[in-house]
């Protein structure tokens, strides 16, 4: 992928994050959370595998809006699930700690992400680990219930 590519890549992926959040975020008082999450991890999930397969440019365009809106469908959906299933009063605190360890992990992800690739000589098992976090999420979201203590939550 040229360098000219990537760049626009990335600008296609902040602008589909923005989409997807106005998207999940116009449609979060009509869709359960839990579903447009679910909805934003199989959209991260399409763009990561057609990322992992590029082989043409317009492969590109499909995995930064995929990711981006799905990145974008996802952080509405978090912030929306923790206030329906814990209400405000832990509210702060829970994102706060979810953003900490997610900031985390995307700090050190590229440098893992460069020791699998000089270790194995590619990216293949850093796009599969991808993979399988988008997809244990995709399956896994759908699934939680609110907190037996929340039994009054909005959900």
């Amino acid at each position: 992928i040229d360098s000219a590519l990537s760049a626009t890549s990335v600008g296609l992926l902040v602008m589909a994050s923005v989409i997807g959040r106005l998207g999940c975020g116009t449609i979060g008082s009509k869709v359960e959370p839990r579903f447009s999450w679910c909805a934003g991890f199989l959209l991260m999930l399409a763009g990561l595998q057609t990322l992992a397969m590029v082989s043409s440019s317009w492969q590109v365009y499909v995995y930064a809006l995929g990711v981006g809106a799905g990145f974008g469908a996802c952080y509405v959906s978090l912030a929306t699930m923790l206030g329906n299933y814990f209400g405000m009063a832990p509210f702060a605190p829970l994102l706060g700690i979810i953003t900490t360890i997610t900031c985390i992990v995307g700090a050190l992800s590229p440098a893992f992400g460069g020791i699998i690739y000089d270790s194995l000589g590619g990216y293949g098992l850093a796009f599969n680990i991808l993979l399988a976090v988008a997809l244990i999420g995709a399956i896994s979201i759908p699934l939680a219930r609110p907190p037996a203590a929340m039994s009054g939550a909005t959900t």
